[in-house]
């Protein structure tokens, strides 16, 4: 696992000593379905040489970098403008939409 790879989600399997790694979102329909290929067989299962692992009692501010720190703030902010841009072109949408069907409703009641 590498640390530039976040999020990131893993699952462990200490019996068989294996694990499977999910680079992604952490929305429930995609957490899900990661898991559930999980347990089916369908993800790469990697061997986890544990003599390897050296756990130090590093806190995770400690370990994250800043540069990482500010692409992340970036990347978050230009989603939000994404995000919002997109609801908005919605709304307008809708509400173009909802005037449709108004103005048809008035139209028909004109015309009895």
């Amino acid at each position: 696992m590498n640390q530039d790879d976040i999020p990131n989600l893993v699952l462990y399997f200490p019996k068989q000593g294996v694990y499977s790694t999910l680079v992604g979102t952490f929305d429930e329909e995609n957490l899900g379905m990661y898991i559930d290929n999980v347990l089916e067989g369908k993800v790469n299962l990697n061997k986890l040489d544990v003599s390897q692992i050296k756990l130090n009692n590093l806190k995770c501010e400690e370990i994250k970098d800043e540069k990482i720190v500010e692409e992340e703030d970036e990347i978050l902010k230009e989603i939000i403008a994404e995000e919002k841009k997109k609801r908005e072109e919605f709304e307008r949408e809708r509400d173009a939409t909802v005037k449709k069907k108004k103005d048809k409703k008035k139209k028909k009641k004109n015309d009895l």
